[in-house]
Order: C-alpha cells, then structure tokens, then sequence
C-alpha cells in the first residue's frame, strides 16, 4: 500500500531548504542591514557591509580557481576576515579548514598537506611558525596575509598578497599627505576635480587608479609594483588620483557609474592616464606582474601631446 506522505512530496523549495548558515547571514543583510554585525576594536561593520564584504571574498576566491572541495585554509585570530571567510568559502562550495593558532609547524605542515590546502589566508602574527610549516609541507597554497591594526601584532608578511586591508573605514581617511610622510607617493583621493584641475595647472596628464577598499589584486599591485624604481619614477610624472568604487553611497556610487560609462568595465584594478582636457589616452586594467608591460603602459601617456 503507498503511502499518502510519499505522494507528490518529493523535495521542492516550497517544502525542502538545506540547512546552511549562509541564509542567515543573507537574511539579517535583508532585514537589518544597518545594525552592526561586527565590533572589532575602533572598526564596525554592519550586517549589510559584512555580507559584502564575505560576498567579495567569494569573488575573489573564484578568480582564483576555487571551486567546490576546494580547501581554503585560515590561520587567523577572532577577528573580521575570519568570520568573513567563514561565509565567503562556503559560498563556493568550498571547504573551510581553521588551523589552531596554537599549534607548531610540523602539525600545520602535515595538515596543510592532509587538507590539500589551495589558498591560505593568514594573519602576519603567525608568520614564523607558518613560515617553517611551509617549508616542510609539499602543498604549496596561494598565500593572503592578514594584518590586524587594531589588536594585533604587526608581523611580517609571508606572501605577496595583502587582503582585507585597509578597511574602508581606514582607507577613506587616508590623505595625500599621510602617504608622502610615509615615504610613498602621493595621491589625491576620492576627489577627480581637484585632480584634473591641478592636471590643468601643471600641464600634467593624469592616472587615475580605479581601486577598492576590498579589492586584493589592487593591494598587490600597490604594495608590489608602484614601489619598483623604474614604475616610480614613470608614476611622479603624473598628476594621481585614487577613486575607490566600492563604498556605499556617494562618492563611490559615482565613480563606478563614471568608470563604466567613460570606459566599458568596473572591473579592477583600472589604470587610466587622461590629458588635462579630459580625454583618454590609455588604459590598464587588472593586475601584472610584468615591470615592462606596466612600465610600458605608463610611457603611452606620461607627458600631454602638444596641441
């Protein structure tokens, strides 16, 4: 005899859900996307930034390659990327592997190994011990580093990626002036008419770095190609602004829309060098790793063509 329960019952959305704690957090983004999520010393994030932000995470674990049974490992301290990386590795189906902070660097070789680890996302405290643990393990992960400003110890970096950092917070009270102190260039930020005004002034042409408070590739390309001598020496030649596209509300609403309009893409990194008349003369989009190619580039536009 058939059962009545087993008629017309089989699973469908309107009677079956699997139980994942990723609805959870897009449900609170939904529902209460202004109240905070977040509180990590001076720094808070709302449920809408956090889910953002595990949600860029995930975008740039996919460029990556990671897909489903892919393992991203952590080795960070309770702080905001790893819960974000608790939400952003799941999103893709992959499998996120916690590594105890505790633990020495035979039995986070062994583990890394055992896990078959793809990226490894750690934080620049842990570096000696991870540092020992990759050189006996032969797994052999795309490395993020993690520098945790506000409780944490500085470290020293393991890989040549930089993630999370600055928070947007940080990053948007970043000035010109703090840069130039620091030994680095300068940049006009978040302001395109002041920078195309002093373009005008000077007889400048002007690079604009289309750039995200989360975006990676553009950490990478900051921290590992602007400061190469000869990548230096092309940039103090231009007048530069930095317009970050990914923050909430205006301004970065506006630079978005202006990236995509003037030139097809929001993808970033976007390097553009404009004459002080407001006109394109080239573009470089993404990350490179190739001091010619970049150099190259930057050569196309560095002085205005004379009228």
């Amino acid at each position: 005899m058939v059962n009545a329960y087993d008629v017309n019952l089989g699973k469908t959305e309107a009677n079956y859900q699997p139980l994942t704690p990723l609805v959870f957090l897009e449900r609170s983004a939904k529902v209460f996307p202004d109240h905070t999520a977040i509180i990590h010393g001076s720094s808070r994030y709302s449920y809408a930034e956090f889910y953002a932000r595990a949600r860029r995470l995930a975008s740039v674990l996919a460029a990556w390659d990671v897909g489903v049974g892919d393992t991203v490992s952590v080795m960070l301290a309770n702080t905001p990327p790893m819960l974000e990386a608790h939400y952003g590795a799941p999103m893709l189906g992959a499998v996120l592997h916690s590594i105890n902070t505790r633990l020495d660097a035979e039995a986070i070789a062994f583990m890394l190994d055992h896990a078959g680890t793809k990226v490894l996302i750690a934080d620049t405290e842990f570096t000696p011990t991870l540092k020992a643990a990759l050189v006996l393990a032969k797994a052999k992960p795309l490395i993020v580093n993690y520098q945790d400003l506000e409780c944490g110890v500085e470290g020293t970096r393991l890989g040549e990626i930089e993630s999370f950092l600055p928070p947007a917070k940080e990053a948007a009270s970043t000035s010109s002036s703090s840069s130039a102190a620091n030994g680095e260039l300068s940049w006009i930020v978040n302001d395109y008419q002041a920078a195309l005004t002093q373009a005008k002034a000077e007889n400048k042409n002007l690079l604009i770095d289309f750039t995200g408070y989360t975006c990676t590739n553009c950490r990478w390309m900051e921290t590992n190609m602007f400061p190469k001598p000869a990548v230096r020496g092309e940039l103090e030649k231009f007048v530069r602004v930095r317009l970050f596209t990914d923050g909430e509300g205006e301004p970065y609403e506006g630079f978005q829309k202006m990236q995509e309009q003037r030139f097809g893409t929001v993808a970033l990194p976007l390097y553009a060098i404009i004459t002080p008349q407001d006109q394109i003369t080239a573009t470089f989009e993404g990350l490179t790793r190739n001091e010619e190619e970049f150099v190259s580039f930057l050569q196309k536009g560095a002085f205005p063509k004379s009228n």
